[in-house]
C-alpha cells in the first residue's frame, strides 16, 4: 500500500507542477501601451540583467515558455511576449509580418520596465522576429538563442 501511495505521489507531482505553471499565466501581467494605443503583454519574472526576451512560434503566446521561463528566471530577469493578437495583447493592424512585430517589440522595450541590453530568444516565427530585431538594433542586443527558427526562405526549399 505504501508503494502505491508513493507511486501516486510521484505521478501527481508533474501534473501539479504543470497546473501551477499554467495558473501563473492565467491573468495578464505587464501591459505596455504602444504609441497607437494598443497594448502589448509581457509575462516577466526573475531579477537582474541582461534582460531575456522570449518570443514563441506561430500561433503561440507567452504560455509556450511556461516550462523554460522559471528556469531562466533563476539567473536573470526574463519576459515572454504575447505578440499582437495573441494571449493578452491587443490585435494589431493587418497584415502582421515580422517587420510589424519587431516594430511593436521595439516600441514596448523603450519603456523603463525593459532596460537593455537584451538576450533575444525566439522559437520558429519568434526566431525570425528576433533575428530582425538584432539586425535593426545591434547596440541593444548582447546575445541571441534561436530555437528551431523559421527561415524567411524556407518556402523555397
Amino acid at each position: 500500500m505504501r508503494g502505491l501511495l508513493l507511486a501516486a505521489a510521484l505521478l501527481a507531482t508533474p501534473a501539479a507542477a504543470q497546473t501551477d505553471l499554467l495558473a501563473a499565466y492565467a491573468t495578464p501581467q505587464t501591459l505596455v501601451t504602444l504609441p497607437d494605443g494598443r497594448k502589448l503583454h509581457f509575462h516577466c519574472s526573475g531579477l537582474g540583467g541582461p534582460l531575456v526576451i522570449l518570443d514563441a512560434g506561430w500561433g503561440a503566446s507567452s504560455l509556450a515558455w511556461r516550462s523554460v521561463q522559471p528556469q531562466v528566471a533563476t539567473l536573470t530577469r526574463v519576459c515572454a511576449m504575447d505578440r499582437a493578437g495573441m494571449g493578452f495583447s491587443s490585435p494589431g493592424p493587418l497584415p502582421r509580418d515580422t517587420a510589424s512585430i519587431v516594430d511593436d517589440l521595439h516600441a514596448a522595450l523603450q519603456t523603463p520596465a525593459f532596460p537593455s541590453p537584451y538576450i533575444l530568444v525566439g522559437h520558429s516565427l519568434g526566431g525570425m522576429n528576433m533575428r530582425l530585431y538584432a539586425s535593426r538594433y545591434p547596440d541593444q542586443v548582447v546575445g541571441m538563442v534561436l530555437v528551431d527558427p523559421a527561415n524567411p526562405h524556407q518556402d523555397k526549399r
